[in-house]
């Protein structure tokens, strides 16, 4: 970590050692991954999925303009530096240095009041995993239909595949139950399964990533795409590592982790943009369709484009005719493998923090990197700034969305927002509060008891005689 003295974290560890000698000690009794590689996979596990490679292009299409998307590459990069890094690194030196979940860890750094506040990431990670098992669910509904169906070979034949799944009455649910009967599975066995999972399915991900992404530029017409991807248009921008970052040890860098994986991440959700925006300028502008309608079409692939990536993946595999439906079959099995990985990351938090039955902590990394000086100005002050922007900005772009009025309690409106996370804040603090008037309670009756019995015992004429 950083070699300055004064930071509090290295003040606790100085005051501490006999404990962390204990805690030392208890290390081996306690669940951790068994090698680096185990580590690196599994956390490139959490972070690569349906994010990068389903998400991200959406999200980019969504926000570029009709002459191209480099404006908001260029503001997700500052992010990378400025938020995503220094996030992730603090995730990592919490989750290892306290060895718990987010309530716990809370509780340590910040004292029993403060039990809320890790609640709160809880709550978040929740919700997350509520939607996220959904599109877990499409991937497996993807790879079926890559196995057992030929791969559409036009973009209406993709459109009707996608609109059979969100149209069908059943398969969403079985879809996602499946989705979530896998993942508690794999958590059920704990992180030795997860880790083995990952050493296979994270790397196989990766070299079927690097195979679409080679064949999607060599199609015609696809430098237009990357062209248009990389073209300003100035008129148009977690809890999970801490809890994985427990299952660390002294062997493992929190600052080499912190920044090389999200600098990886977002390498392979660039990637995916490239070979999506490829894909969709190559097949559109062989029909003749020009660059302001493909643009158009790259935000209208169903309800806030979730369809993007999905509806056009098989497209591309289907140029390569049988290797591309063994590609076919390859993406969205390794798709739906990462995706679960990250499912179970996302429900290890909340598991983790129910069981919360370990304690101690581990020590500081070696052979870690030195954070900059300039790291304490941004974790105290540049992302606290960034976090008001992402709020305000967040409640402008809700207010000025013409598809219903702020106020109203409808659905994605500010109020609704608004209402039921104000619902989420008063559980959690009722909840710190009760538990602390329960702690308080119990502590007097144990300091009464414990008086009770020290007091002389006064015997009666009948027990004397």
């Amino acid at each position: 970590m950083t070699s300055q003295e004064h930071s509090p974290l290295v003040r606790a560890y100085s005051s501490s050692s006999e404990n962390q000698n204990y805690n030392n000690e208890r290390f081996e009794q306690l669940a951790h991954f068994s090698g680096k590689w185990g580590l690196v996979f599994s956390c490139l596990g959490c972070v690569v999925g349906t994010g990068n490679i389903w998400r991200f292009p959406r999200i980019v299409a969504n926000n570029s303009g009709k002459q191209g998307g480099l404006q908001f590459l260029l503001v997700w990069l500052i992010y990378l530096m400025l938020w995503s890094i220094p996030v992730i690194i603090t995730e990592y030196t919490v989750g290892r240095y306290t060895r718990h979940a987010p309530v716990k860890s809370f509780r340590v750094l910040l004292g029993p009041w403060s039990l809320w506040c890790g609640g709160w990431m809880v709550a978040v990670v929740v919700l997350i995993a509520s939607y996220y098992s959904v599109v877990v669910g499409w991937c497996y509904y993807y790879l079926f239909h890559s196995i057992f169906y030929a791969l559409p070979k036009s973009k209406q034949e993709s459109t009707d595949i996608w609109k059979h799944l969100q149209t069908s009455q059943y398969l969403p649910v079985l879809l996602h139950f499946l989705s979530l009967l896998f993942t508690s599975l794999s958590l059920i066995k704990g992180v030795s399964s997860i880790e083995k999972v990952n050493r296979v399915i994270v790397p196989l991900l990766l070299l079927v990533l690097l195979v679409s992404f080679y064949w999607s530029l060599t199609l015609e017409y696809a430098s237009y795409g990357i062209t248009f991807l990389f073209t300003p248009d100035w008129g148009a921008g977690s809890g999970l590592f801490l809890t994985y970052a427990s299952y660390m040890t002294r062997r493992d860098g929190v600052v080499k982790l912190g920044t090389l994986l999200p600098a990886a991440n977002n390498v392979i959700s660039l990637l995916s943009a490239i070979m999506l925006y490829s894909t969709v300028f190559s097949t559109k502008m062989k029909e003749g369709v020009n660059q302001t309608e493909i643009a158009t079409l790259l935000t209208e692939d169903g309800y806030a484009n979730t369809g993007l990536t999905f509806q056009w993946m098989p497209v591309l595999y289907s140029e390569l005719r049988i290797p591309g439906r063994i590609l076919s079959c390859l993406f969205f099995l390794c798709l739906s493998l990462a995706g679960g990985t990250s499912l179970v990351a996302l429900l290890e938090l909340p598991i983790h923090t129910l069981e919360e039955m370990r304690s101690g902590c581990s020590v500081f990394g070696l052979e870690d990197w030195t954070l900059p000086s300039i790291w304490d100005y941004i974790i105290k002050f540049i992302d606290p700034l960034i976090a008001v922007f992402l709020i305000v900005s967040f409640v402008i772009d809700t207010v000025q969305d013409e598809r219903t009025e702020w106020y109203e309690i409808k659905r994605e409106s500010l109020m609704t927002c608004l209402v039921e996370w104000l619902v989420v804040l008063i559980l959690l603090v009722l909840t710190n509060a009760l538990w602390m008037y329960r702690r308080r309670t119990r502590r007097r009756i144990h300091r009464i008891s414990s008086i009770r019995d020290a007091r002389p015992r006064v015997f009666t004429n009948e027990e004397m005689n």
